[in-house]
């Protein structure tokens, strides 16, 4: 692996690193209809810092990092007004659920894409040394993708359908209604 990263680089990664596994409970959480307390708190609080630490390394221009961030910014407000601002009535548990299930997998996009062109193994796999591309790149992200649409559709129903239970509870714990 090639790991001559700068500090912030490391603080960023690492941070990103948190979703991941954090994402796990949550998602099957989301799948059971319901929040997962704490995991849910510590999912979207390092997807924040994930996404803002993003922001301030430095980059040539206008990368594809920085338009997922854009998107990703837009779908935290987006979020944050369906947990804090409407409380998760109605439609908007959709947001919030959705929100979250998009979180994890631009999460494990990214990782897939850093993997490929960090890895000397898979870096081997693409096309253009250091980018990510080929065959093999784009059968795993869609396998991830697929994966991810299949998990969305399902706990945005199942969440959705479960009105009323522990998801009207914000970070630390304070009731929302």
């Amino acid at each position: 692996m090639v790991l001559n990263f700068s500090f912030l680089v490391w603080v960023h990664v690492i941070i990103s690193l948190v979703p991941l596994v954090s994402g796990v409970a949550v998602v099957r959480g989301l799948l059971a209809g319901r929040d997962s307390g704490w995991w849910t708190d510590i999912f979207f609080i390092t997807v924040v810092l994930t996404t803002a630490s993003g922001f301030i390394l430095p980059a040539p221009g206008f990368t594809p990092a920085l338009g997922l961030g854009i998107i990703s910014t837009v779908m935290i407000l987006a979020m944050l007004a369906a947990r804090y601002r409407f409380g998760l009535r109605g439609a908007w548990r959709w947001v919030w659920s959705i929100g979250l299930m998009l979180s994890f997998y631009f999460d494990a996009f990214v990782l897939v894409t850093q993997l490929f062109t960090k890895v000397p193994a898979l870096m081997r796999t693409t096309p253009v040394p250091g980018a990510p591309g080929g065959a093999l790149f784009g059968a795993v992200q869609f396998v991830v993708l697929a994966v991810f649409v299949v998990l969305t559709v399902i706990a945005a129903r199942r969440y959705r359908h479960a009105q009323g239970v522990t998801a009207d509870v914000g970070l630390a714990g304070q009731s929302l209604s």
